[in-house]
C-alpha cells in the first residue's frame, strides 16, 4: 500500500488502517473528543462515520486519559491514548468494502435524513427506486424503513452491504 501525504490525527489514522495487515498492535494518544468518537457506541453523538471506518479494521480500546500536563509545552487540549488492534481478514473483501464505506459516507454525510434517502441521493439509480430497494433491504434485515445511518452497527452496515451487492445494487456512478 503506497501511504499518502496528508496531515493531522485523521490522515496518520487512515494510514495506519490502510496497513493494519501488517502490523500487530499500535498505540497513539490523540485528542480526547477524537478518542470519543473512535470508541463511540451506536447511537450516542459521537458515533460516525470515523467509528465504523476504524472500528471495521480494528478493535479499538480506551486505555486512559492524559492531561495537559503530561506534555511539555502544555497542549491546550486534553489527550487520550487509544489501543487499536487489527481484526483478522478485514482486508479480505474490498470488493465490499467500498460499497460498505460507501453506504456509511451517504448514511452520515447526511445524518438527519433516513438512511435510505441518504443513500438514494447518492446512487445512480432515480431515486425513488434506490429509496425503495434500501428501504426493502432494511426491512428483509428486519430493521425499519425510516432507520437513520447513527442506529444502525457496524455489523448492521456490514449485512446491509453484503445484501444490497447480492441484490446487485451499487453506489458508483456508471460511465457512458
Amino acid at each position: 500500500t503506497v501511504l499518502k501525504p496528508l496531515y493531522g490525527d485523521e490522515a496518520l489514522l487512515e494510514q495506519a488502517l490502510a496497513v493494519s495487515d501488517v502490523w500487530e498492535c499500535a498505540v497513539f494518544i490523540v485528542q480526547r473528543e477524537y478518542a470519543r468518537r473512535l470508541c463511540a457506541r451506536p447511537a450516542s453523538p459521537d458515533y460516525g462515520s470515523l467509528t465504523l471506518f476504524a472500528g471495521h479494521y480494528c478493535t479499538i480500546e480506551k486505555l486512559f486519559d492524559v492531561g495537559a500536563a503530561g506534555f511539555y509545552p502544555a497542549p491546550a487540549v486534553a489527550s487520550t491514548a487509544v489501543r487499536l488492534t487489527p481484526r483478522p481478514g478485514a482486508h479480505a473483501a474490498p470488493a465490499l468494502d467500498g460499497l460498505l464505506f460507501s453506504l456509511i459516507r451517504a448514511g452520515f454525510n447526511q445524518r438527519r435524513k433516513t438512511l435510505a434517502n441518504a443513500v438514494a441521493a447518492r446512487s445512480p439509480l432515480p431515486p425513488a427506486t434506490a429509496r425503495r430497494t434500501v428501504e426493502a433491504t432494511l426491512c428483509a434485515l428486519g430493521f425499519l424503513p425510516k432507520v437513520r445511518a447513527e442506529q444502525l452497527s457496524l455489523d448492521d452496515f456490514k449485512r446491509l452491504a453484503d445484501a444490497l451487492r447480492l441484490s446487485g445494487f451499487s453506489l458508483e456512478r456508471v460511465e457512458r
